[in-house]
């Protein structure tokens, strides 16, 4: 008996430390997680198979059977299925859940678009949205559209129309840069840049004009007509000789040379009557003496109205001698008060000395009020402004001699190329 009543005893005291001590056991509901016996979870009282942590104190997760109130709509274990009846999401199928199921289309889940913008994705209600390659023409986004990848044929792969400009090199372009730069190279036409196309082709041409006339402003080849390039630019150059020597005929300036002589006839008062007339016997001498273009010779005479400042062009190329003597370099320097040279042949280039010269000319080249003859019309006892062809100062046009000069007498004439 004794010993029995031990055993007793050591079994009650035993069970009170095992009752006292269920750490070591493990038990679900006893608010502490212990994860030494595989709980996830233990929140006691709050265990629930509905709740974050289930019955037997594991954490509730989609595809655990059980459906968590408020988190999850439906929980099918294992059988949880994209088609149904609940999904792997723990949701009964829907539009915008990322999951492809009948009757959808498509199914981006977030990034469905509740407008279309033409680059296409998936509608809110799951029905693809337009985009450009499905071969289908939507106006509001497209051009054009044939369902290919060809970039080079009559519908690009943006579904926009071929176009100078677009970036592609279409059949019939001989070029596409993408840019609205007409002078760079390749033009908004779509064309390589040539000479003469009207458009100035930045860094390659000088100037461009649009035509094939090599005789303006800009050469055939994009160059800017110059003095010397041996191109002859009318109405600015009056000679070019493709040099910038000046004492050949044609100066640095691109002014030719003007032809000067002394007539070797003389003249009477009765056969002038106007300064037109004076110019004629200046033209006939050049004719016979055969001066390339004689009527461009006008007389060196003025009437009191015209003069040579006043018919006469303004050149700055040299007034010279048939001999090639200069007499002045332009109009400038023949009208300072001297001369180089007198002026002292004739057209076909006989020397003549010491003779008089109608003029009524002062040595600016502007008319005398007097001293003309009544515009070289009336002889008679009237004094005149005369020149002497020897003298090289303002004598040459303007002369006061020992003898004075009538309208009754007959002289020589002053003959200049005026004109070109």
């Amino acid at each position: 008996m004794r010993v029995f009543t031990h055993a007793l005893w050591f079994s009650a005291a035993a069970l009170v430390a095992c009752q006292g001590d269920d750490h070591g056991l493990g038990v679900c509901g006893n608010a502490v997680p212990e994860a030494h016996v595989g709980e996830g979870c233990d929140r006691g009282d709050e265990n629930a198979d509905d709740g974050a942590c289930t019955l037997e104190c594991q954490s509730a997760r989609c595809g655990d059977g059980l459906v968590h109130a408020g988190v999850e709509l439906c929980d099918d274990g294992d059988d949880n299925r994209d088609e149904g009846p609940c999904t792997p999401l723990c949701a009964p199928p829907s539009c915008g859940d990322g999951i492809l199921q009948e009757p959808e289309l498509c199914d981006d889940g977030e990034a469905n678009k509740p407008v279309a913008d033409g680059l296409g994705g998936c509608s809110v209600q799951c029905v693809p949205l337009p985009r450009c390659g499905d071969g289908i023409v939507h106006p509001e986004f497209e051009e054009c559209d044939d369902g290919n990848l060809i970039n080079t044929d009559d519908c690009s792969n943006t579904c926009l129309l071929p176009a100078c400009g677009d970036g592609i090199q279409q059949p019939g372009e001989a070029c596409d840069d993408g840019n609205d730069d007409d002078t760079d190279n390749c033009t908004n036409a779509c064309e390589y840049p040539t000479c003469g196309d009207g458009i100035l082709w930045a860094g390659k041409e000088e100037c461009e004009d649009g035509n094939k006339d090599n005789h303006d402003g800009c050469l055939n080849i994009c160059i800017k007509n110059t003095c010397g390039d041996g191109v002859l630019w009318p109405d600015v150059e009056e000679c070019d000789d493709g040099n910038l020597i000046d004492d050949d005929g044609c100066n640095a300036e691109c002014f030719r040379d003007r032809l000067v002589f002394v007539t070797e006839d003389i003249y009477a008062i009765k056969q002038f009557g106007n300064l037109d007339v004076t110019d004629l016997f200046c033209a006939q001498a050049a004719l016979k003496a055969g001066l390339p273009n004689p009527m461009r010779f006008w007389a060196w005479t003025s009437d009191g109205v015209d003069s040579p400042s006043q018919r006469f062009e303004h050149t700055a190329g040299r007034y010279v001698l048939v001999t090639g003597d200069v007499i002045a370099y332009g109009w400038d320097d023949l009208t300072d008060g001297e001369l180089l040279h007198p002026i002292d042949r004739t057209a076909d280039g006989t020397f003549l000395h010491e003779v008089a010269v109608w003029t009524g000319t002062k040595p600016d080249g502007t008319s005398f009020p007097d001293g003309h003859c009544d515009g070289w019309s009336t002889p008679s006892d009237e004094k005149v402004h005369n020149g002497a062809n020897d003298l090289t100062d303002e004598g040459w046009t303007d002369y006061v001699g020992e003898f004075s000069i009538t309208c009754g007498h007959a002289l020589h004439l002053y003959c200049f190329e005026a004109r070109l």
